[in-house]
């Protein structure tokens, strides 16, 4: 069964995190814009972007409960997910197939891991981080 994700951020980096959900198998209930309200309705990356946060309440409703907040900008980020968990919600992890992860690896919740990135032996990654491509953390 796939899981049904929505993403919160319809920029260049939600592009990024949508491609690793969907080639992980998830399906994108849609994308949230708190930048520019006139995209509601719009397609965006194979979706459509549903609103702003105001849809949250909305999600959760339509039994939405896995989320991921798809913007750089790490303060805004973490403040989204912390907003997010309080709500509910369940912050979804995105890894790249073409990641390699230890077995012992831990990766946070809401973290982005792309493609060609290296998690060595006993590391952690916390919550909501991004682990950008071709990345490498070593062991501890």
């Amino acid at each position: 069964m796939k899981t049904n994700i929505a993403i919160w951020g319809a920029g260049g980096h939600a592009k990024v995190v949508a491609d690793v959900l969907r080639l992980s198998g998830c399906e994108i209930v849609g994308f949230l814009d708190n930048v520019n309200n006139d995209r509601k309705g719009q397609s965006f990356y194979g979706s459509a972007v549903l609103g702003g946060d105001e849809v949250l309440e909305d999600l959760l409703r339509q039994g939405i409960r896995d989320i991921i907040v798809a913007f750089g900008d790490n303060k805004l980020r973490l403040q989204a997910a912390h907003q997010l968990l309080i709500m509910g919600f369940r912050l979804a992890t995105a890894i790249h197939p073409k990641a390699v992860c230890a077995e012992d690896a831990s990766i946070g919740e809401g973290s982005l891991v792309c493609a060609g990135a290296v998690i060595g032996p006993s590391s952690k990654v916390g919550r909501n981080a991004i682990v950008n491509t071709q990345a490498s953390i070593d062991h501890d």
